[in-house]
């Protein structure tokens, strides 16, 4: 029935997907790849949810070839692939190191299609080893605001507060000072409100780890 339901509506991304888990529940490996690929061709841009069935199906049943779907998704879909950079990221950081991770990501932030959560992902992944090192935890900051430093006031926030818990609470006049002349105008005013929340209150905006 499902194969008749994807070959009668092959647009629905629903309909792949029980597909998919149905090869996945008989055990039958090469099918789903064959499917899979089809699938992921055809739905494009709406095939995520069938990309993280695969990373999870793999992750359980083959762990040896997940990079392997991961840099296959660096590869699909602009937008596939800007959705999966933070999740490789994340996965690389829990399975290889920090600094696989720091070394591919490097490499990712300067591809297209750029993502805005990777940077957040990263700079998450960084506060959360037993040492930190600064200058390796203000690299995605910086790359955040080289690449959306000009519409996006909470990366300058996100920034800010990374150095008053974690890095050198003396950067924040300079950062706050980068975001003025960095920000487009209609985003100044915005990013001041915020700024002036947090040194109102700093302790209850501190992100907790």
């Amino acid at each position: 029935v499902l194969c008749y339901g994807t070959e009668a509506i092959p647009s629905s991304a629903n309909l792949w997907r029980l597909k998919l888990q149905h090869l996945i529940d008989l055990g039958k490996d090469k099918e789903f790849n064959e499917e899979f690929e089809k699938a992921s061709k055809l739905l494009a841009a709406r095939s995520l949810p069938l990309w993280r069935m695969k990373i999870l199906y793999f992750q359980a049943k083959f762990p040896e070839k997940v990079e392997s779907v991961f840099e296959e998704a660096m590869k699909a879909d602009i937008e596939i692939s800007k959705e999966m950079k933070p999740a490789y990221i994340e996965w690389l950081v829990l399975t290889k190191g920090i600094q696989t991770a720091r070394d591919k990501y490097s490499k990712l932030a300067q591809e297209p299609p750029l993502s805005l959560e990777m940077h957040q992902k990263m700079a998450e992944m960084e506060v959360i080893q037993t040492k930190i090192s600064e200058k390796s935890a203000r690299r995605p900051h910086e790359l955040a605001i080289l690449q959306y430093g000009k519409t996006n006031t909470q990366i300058w926030i996100d920034y800010i507060l990374f150095e008053m818990k974690h890095g050198n609470p003396m950067n924040v006049t300079d950062i706050h000072r980068r975001a003025i002349k960095t920000l487009d105008t209609q985003y100044t005013d915005a990013f001041i409100t915020a700024y002036s929340l947090i040194k109102a209150n700093p302790d209850a905006l501190l992100p907790t780890t």
